[in-house]
């Protein structure tokens, strides 16, 4: 057989395929635009649909035209792949401002794995309320609440990273903030004492004659167990331990303005010069057995 006549029956074979390879294309491609499918996919399966024939007709044309056609046809498919790649790293973007940001850019620079990881560490929790919140709230217009409440996490928020620490929780009114943890931070207590002055003294500035009562904070300083538990079909970054438990109760033994510290914490104070502790009498706190001393911090 000479090779012209070889590469004619090539041909005339390659198109007998290339039609039912073009419905069933369409078909699939019908099926799955019928079918509910995530937005990033469909921009994968345009991209399918529009270098398709691109691809196909290599298959049925002259040997000159296969290496533009396949060129054309990949470059589209390329396309398609590069805007489905920018919209899940649109979609990844978003969903990391729903957790701390030192928690989303640990995952981004070193993987999900150190954040899974649990570990016993010294940490210092810190623990905000907003006294009175809820009477607050009954009497205030919603937007006033809302704006009173984001200013007060935007500032929380910013004094937290000037000081390499993670707002943890937004809980109403209520605030929780690590120092040393997913990071390790030296002498988190200090730096604690010096993140929970800046808050109150913020917090007052910014509030100043309004009618809100106040603000109260607790600080506590220990080892306690951290890393990411996963529950309700979500993973969520958690320290659990002493420290969070007693600076929770410290907060809440705190009147309208001060700032409570534990034992633990009042002990790393020694060489900060600007901050002052006042002891008080030992008092009785829910979940711990022996009395705890609570110190008030105060800025000098």
């Amino acid at each position: 057989m000479s090779r012209a006549l070889s590469d004619q029956l090539i041909v005339r074979v390659a198109r007998l395929r290339g039609v039912p390879g073009l419905l069933l294309r369409d078909l699939a491609i019908l099926l799955l635009r019928l079918s509910p499918i995530d937005r990033a996919e469909l921009l994968r399966i345009h991209a399918l649909f529009w270098a398709a024939p691109w691809l196909l007709a290599a298959l049925v044309v002259h040997r000159a035209a296969v290496p533009y056609l396949l060129t054309v046809g990949l470059l589209i498919f390329l396309l398609g792949a590069v805007r489905y790649l920018m919209l899940q790293s649109e979609r990844g973007m978003a969903m990391s401002q729903f957790v701390a940001p030192k928690i989303a850019g640990m995952v981004r620079r070193r993987g999900l794995q150190p954040v899974m990881r649990r570990e016993r560490r010294e940490i210092t929790a810190i623990m905000c309320d907003l006294r009175g919140f809820t009477a607050f709230a009954a009497r205030s217009e919603p937007d006033v609440v809302v704006d009173l409440l984001e200013a007060f996490y935007q500032r929380a928020g910013a004094i937290a990273a000037a000081h390499d620490a993670t707002v943890k929780d937004h809980a109403g009114d209520g605030l929780l903030i690590l120092v040393g943890a997913p990071d390790p931070v030296p002498k988190s207590g200090a730096v604690a004492a010096r993140i929970g002055l800046k808050l109150m003294a913020g917090f007052r500035a910014e509030v100043g004659d309004n009618a809100f009562p106040g603000l109260g904070i607790g600080i506590a300083s220990g080892a306690a167990t951290v890393g990411a538990v996963q529950g309700a079909g979500r993973l969520e970054y958690v320290a659990i331990g002493e420290p969070v438990n007693l600076a929770a109760r410290l907060c809440d033994h705190a009147a309208e303005g001060e700032v409570l510290c534990d034992a633990a914490t009042r002990a790393q104070l020694d060489e900060m010069p600007d901050i002052a502790a006042e002891g008080a009498a030992p008092i009785r706190l829910k979940g711990f057995d022996a009395a705890v001393t609570p110190y008030r911090l105060l800025a000098r």
